[in-house]
């Protein structure tokens, strides 16, 4: 090496002893990196020795709580014996001659470690420091407690074949001491030492309890203590001990339970990479391994891939603690389920919802305990699926079988679900939910085939009818004793319905007449559930709060929020800040002003949740800021992303220019044409990554537009005519009530975020002049500037989004987006108006689109009761209000530019065939 790497890797050590960083030379990249360089290499060394050093490896409070427990039961079993096996104190007892070693002699100890950095003695157990772990960042093995237990300690027996190993730092040597008693570090595990102290609590528990006959007992245990054989060994700094331990846990080939479980390699090596700081690469920490660790002829190799593999299975499993619990009995037993790293990963890897995933791992170990799934000869294929099953495997299947329990638990089937438990949880069924599975059936579609599974359901649900119209009888007796008959009305009929049943069907009853047929009704009813069922299965929102902390509280809640992009998939953040809020005067052409706290607070509780460190954006994290028309402000919003300290994050910035449709944007702001003004069409999403756009993005063709995801421009995008977007009115009388009383509906709505916007609007001019005043008791958008649903569309699919954390929920396009694509959303919203008005008007939205064959929720049975296939409808439907509906639009209300080549236009035969085959596409998602 130069003498310039050694210089560099010199400085680094030198930042490092600091607390200060140094980068570390580029990433290497491609399937075959090359080695990470010896500076780079020795610097991630240091990282983690500093660390040991000043305040231990980073624990995972996740380990720290399972060990918390089990050191709490051992200091338990030490205090026992002690008190049981003599009266005095137990520490201070010289050890005793156990025939063929010598007894520990200090100066004879000192001599042999300076001389041959070892020394074999007897000493006393009770001389270990009882509390100290090498490794509290990694969960201890439980099992191997149990089995030595068992195997070794059944009566009283020395600790022998176990080579405790102590650990004696060269600082010490020097000084010519040793550590005082009760103070001695054990690098050997911990397990064994466990093992033995509960062994013999147990007999000393019973002898305190007045079973005498164990007296014996006691006293051969207690002159097994006194004479345990051990291991002294030098150990260069404390950096060094976590290293020696491992190494003794890899040559432990003669007693392999003691060797490390997957998960505990897992935790080890995302601890060790933690520690390292976010500078340093999978390379360095696995040049770090192969120069500290010699391992074993069992054990998986570390690999950059293995460093990925764990990182994911700690983030997706391993910190949910129900799911570490499983996963740690499952190590304990005998035969586990998971018995390789690889097989965690195979789990893993088709969701990353935290329900999801700690239902795969309940339902794994309880088909395992209940005789439905063997353990041996389990495989990631198996898991995973081949060509063959058409990549559907076990995972699929148990995925599947929770749509499934969610479909019974819905408050209108709760009945069947109490039957059909051999659904869900054995496979009796099984063959005809992979046919299902394969088919891509949604649950309610999969049940009414013509099988066996079919007539269970069917059979179930004729006796639901039953139970149904013995109450509904029951119901008509006790009203037939009332006094008065009251006389059903529209009002009465519909008062227990939802706003989104009630806006649907006055949308349809536009178009096919007034529907009256209760059986109509009711089965609008079932869909609609089906569609709020879809919704709470892919959206939350939440009112926005007023801290950082707040909002990072429900973040930390949030299934979004929760996914890590790998690979391909990303997260995506919005960031748009013309949703939060609404102009007092001129909202159609007006901004209201950047509120840069609600960036900071959010971009703040986002890094947060997404790096615990708070240090970055995640690898996979893309934010997408939407300029609103104000490049100005792009600027102040980078600047607003900031980590915990207040410094600027290191980001990288791509910018993609969205160029609008010029009529459909004049007719949404409303404009007289004015030919002396220059009209501003095109508006600034910047793409916020981690790493260089370039490097990290995967190129993907766009969907509805030209182009390709590496490409800096979408358009030309066709935006929604005013008439067809979510309305309502400022302010509405309410007749049933006193004189002059108001029901405030966008005033209750935005609440706090209706915002005066002084001075002129910039870029403007007077085209808006002209435009007739704002009524109070007129319909008019909710949202002015709301994204097309055909853009949300595009920019899901362009980027290959999984999950989406929206800082601003706006009409809720976003949400109805990721409910069609089935990703998780994560939305806040102004208030709880808005949260509880955008709910049912997705809903709603979802039912319309029930309608349509090329919508990928289409319900032919729904379609076919009310009219036909309307296939006609536009992408993003015609708005909708909660508690109020808005009326059929005339076509001449709706903007329709010319045919043409552009794939977003509203009407030509070019676009219908393009937006013909996206319909396709995303039936094949559904």
């Amino acid at each position: 090496m130069s003498g310039a790497d050694n210089s560099k890797a010199d400085k680094q050590k030198a930042a490092l002893a600091e607390g200060v960083v140094e980068p570390p030379a580029k990433k290497v990249r491609g399937k075959k990196a090359a080695a990470a360089p010896e500076g780079v290499v020795a610097a991630a060394e240091s990282a983690v020795a500093h660390q040991d050093a000043s305040t231990g490896t980073i624990a995972a409070p996740e380990a720290m709580k399972c060990n918390g427990e089990i050191f709490a039961k051992h200091l338990q079993n030490v205090r026992v014996f002690r008190e049981q096996a003599v009266a005095q104190d137990l520490v201070q007892m010289k050890p005793q001659n156990s025939g063929f070693l010598q007894v520990f002699d200090a100066q004879k100890a000192l001599a042999a470690l300076k001389q041959e950095g070892r020394y074999q003695c007897c000493i006393n157990l009770m001389w270990l420091d009882q509390s100290y772990s090498t490794s509290p960042h990694v969960p201890l093995n439980q099992g191997a407690i149990s089995k030595l237990k068992a195997h070794f300690f059944s009566k009283p027996q020395r600790l022998e074949q176990q080579a405790l190993t102590v650990a004696i730092l060269q600082a010490e040597l020097d000084a010519g001491t040793f550590p005082a008693v009760g103070t001695w570090k054990r690098v050997s595990p911990e397990e064994s030492v466990m093992a033995w102290f509960e062994a013999a609590s147990d007999d000393a528990a019973l002898f305190r309890d007045g079973a005498a006959e164990k007296e014996a007992d006691v006293q051969e245990w207690l002159r097994h203590c006194l004479s345990t054989s051990c291991l002294i060994k030098v150990v260069d700094s404390l950096g060094e001990l976590q290293w020696v331990s491992a190494q003794l846990r890899e040559d432990m080939s003669q007693l392999a339970v003691l060797q490390r479980t997957p998960t505990q390699r897992i935790f080890d090596v995302v601890s060790k990479k933690e520690s390292m700081g976010t500078n340093f690469t999978a390379e360095a920490l696995v040049q770090l391994y192969d120069k500290k660790l010699k391992w074993s002829s069992t054990a998986e190799k570390l690999s950059i891939g293995f460093v990925n593999s764990s990182c994911l299975i700690m983030d997706r499993a391993l910190r949910i603690e129900a799911v570490l619990k499983i996963v740690l009995l499952e190590e304990a037993s005998d035969d586990p389920i998971w018995k390789t790293v690889s097989l965690l990963q195979g789990t893993v890897s088709r969701t990353s919802r935290p329900e999801e995933v700690q239902w795969l791992f309940e339902y794994m170990r309880d088909a395992k305990l209940a005789g439905f799934l063997k353990a041996d000869g389990l495989t990631t294929r198996s898991l995973l699926g081949t060509s063959k099953d058409h990549n559907k495997g076990y995972v699929d299947l148990v995925l599947y079988k929770l749509r499934f329990k969610n479909y019974w638990v819905s408050e209108f089937l709760t009945t069947e679900a109490k039957d059909l438990k051999d659904l869900l949880f054995r496979d009796t069924y099984d063959d005809h939910l992979k046919t299902g599975l394969r088919q891509g059936k949604a649950p309610v579609d999969c049940l009414q085939v013509d099988n066996p599974l079919g007539e269970k359901v069917s059979e179930l649900k004729a006796l639901l009818r039953q139970e149904t119209d013995a109450l509904r009888a029951e119901a008509a007796v006790t009203a037939a004793q009332q006094p008065a008959e009251v006389v059903e009305t529209e009002e009465t009929r519909m008062k227990d319905r939802s706003p989104a049943f009630v806006s649907f069907l006055e949308n349809v009853q536009a178009k096919v007449g007034e529907i009256k047929n209760e059986e109509t009704l009711q089965l609008i009813g079932t869909y609609e559930e089906k569609a709020r069922n879809l919704f709470n299965s892919n959206v939350s929102l939440a009112v926005l709060p007023n801290s950082a902390t707040d909002i990072g509280k429900i973040l930390d809640a949030s299934t979004a929020a929760a996914v890590r992009g790998s690979g391909p998939a990303w997260t995506g953040v919005l960031v748009d800040p013309s949703q939060w809020g609404e102009a007092i005067t001129s909202p159609n052409i007006r901004n209201p002003p950047l509120n840069l706290q609600l960036v900071k607070q959010f971009m703040n509780a986002v890094i947060r949740n997404r790096d615990k460190q708070s240090l970055q954006l995640h690898d996979r994290d893309i934010v997408i800021y939407f300029d609103g028309f104000t490049p100005n402000n792009t600027s102040k919003v980078l600047a607003s992303m900031q980590n915990s300290s207040g410094n600027v994050i290191s980001k990288n910035v791509m910018t993609v220019y969205l160029s609008y449709d010029e009529d459909s944007l004049r007719a949404r702001r409303q404009y007289v044409k004015a030919n002396s003004t220059i009209f501003q069409q095109i508006e600034v999403m910047s793409l916020v990554t981690h790493e260089p756009f370039n490097d990290s993005m995967t190129y993907r063709s766009r969907t509805l537009f030209k182009g390709s995801s590496l490409g800096n421009k979408i358009g030309d995008v066709v935006m929604d005519a005013p008439g067809t977007l979510w309305s309502l009115t400022l302010k509405d009388f309410a007749p049933a009530m006193p004189a002059f009383v108001l029901i405030h509906e966008k005033i209750d709505l935005f609440g706090k975020y209706r915002v005066a916007v002084g001075g002129r609007t910039t870029g403007d001019g007077d085209s808006h002049r002209g435009v007739s005043a704002r009524k109070q008791s007129t319909l008019e958008p909710v949202f002015w500037h709301s994204r097309p649903l055909a853009l949300c569309y595009e920019v899901i699919m362009s980027y290959n989004l999984t999950s989406i954390v929206d800082a601003g929920s706006s009409d809720g396009n976003w949400a109805l987006a990721c409910c069609l694509k089935r990703i998780p959303y994560q939305g806040f919203c102004l208030t709880e108006k808005h949260l509880e008005s955008v709910t049912e008007r997705v809903i709603t939205e979802l039912m319309l689109k029930m309608l349509s064959s090329k919508k990928p929720v289409y319900e032919p049975k729904l379609a076919a009761r009310l009219g036909g296939d309307r296939s006609g409808d536009r992408i993003g439907g015609a708005g909708s209000s909660s508690g109020q509906t808005v009326p059929p639009t005339p076509a001449t209300n709706t903007v329709t530019p010319a045919a043409s080549g552009n794939p977003a236009a509203g009407s030509g035969s070019t676009a219908t065939a393009v937006l013909d085959e996206f319909q396709r596409q995303l039936q094949g998602l559904s």
